[in-house]
């Protein structure tokens, strides 16, 4: 927020490589969480209705972190907890803070799209990375998605009901308030088969 100097106006990094940090490097797809519209070098890029925000999370056993930067209200916000449903604190919190000092909210989730009449095969099958795979079957005529994780174990229970947003976006459905958060993006369709998918901005690709 200060072109890479500190309180006091010493230089930690020079205003270039602070600009390239919030230049869009990389697009994301529509329905992108936390209504992401691309990555920097490090930082998320957001809108939230219309202001430009830059940030991070991380996580891990236990422990999450978000980071929300509004440079044009100098505002900063960063949430750490380490247990309980750390989305929902920390929308909370955000909602609250964002809402009072700047007027300007997270944008919501859409509802699912009941009415879209698609082809489920297109979405089948295996999806892998480092961290595992996702498999996506058709069940009782609707999608659902299991996890293998190559640790072992699972992220969660297999054959998970999803709800489509739009043709490339499903959510979780399964009554569980932390996993219903839960979206799957689906991009690069080839001969009638989706290529990659992506879950909490990491992407899986077609085994």
């Amino acid at each position: 927020m200060n072109a890479g100097r500190s309180q006091k106006r010493q230089k930690v990094l020079s205003s270039k490589s602070v600009k390239a940090m919030l230049r869009k490097q990389i697009g994301v797809q529509k329905l992108t969480q936390s209504a992401i519209t691309g990555w920097g070098l490090g930082w998320f890029l957001m809108d939230w209705d219309g202001q430009k925000l830059y940030g991070h999370d991380g996580g891990t056993i236990g422990q999450f972190s978000f980071l929300r930067i509004l440079p044009e209200k100098n505002m900063a916000v960063a949430i750490l907890t380490n247990g309980g449903d750390a989305k929902a604190l920390s929308e909370d919190i955000n909602g609250k803070i964002f809402q009072g000092l700047a007027k300007i909210s997270e944008p919501q989730s859409p509802e699912p799209n009941e009415s879209l009449k698609l082809s489920l095969d297109q979405y089948e099958g295996g999806y892998s990375n480092m961290g595992g795979t996702l498999e996506f079957s058709v069940q009782k005529g609707g999608l659902t998605v299991s996890s293998r994780l190559n640790g072992g174990g699972s992220a969660f229970s297999d054959h998970c009901k999803l709800a489509f947003l739009d043709k490339n976006a499903v959510i979780m459905r399964t009554g569980n308030t932390q996993l219903d958060r839960t979206r799957f993006l689906f991009s690069d369709s080839k001969s009638g088969k989706f290529q990659f998918v992506a879950n909490g901005l990491r992407q899986h690709r077609r085994d």
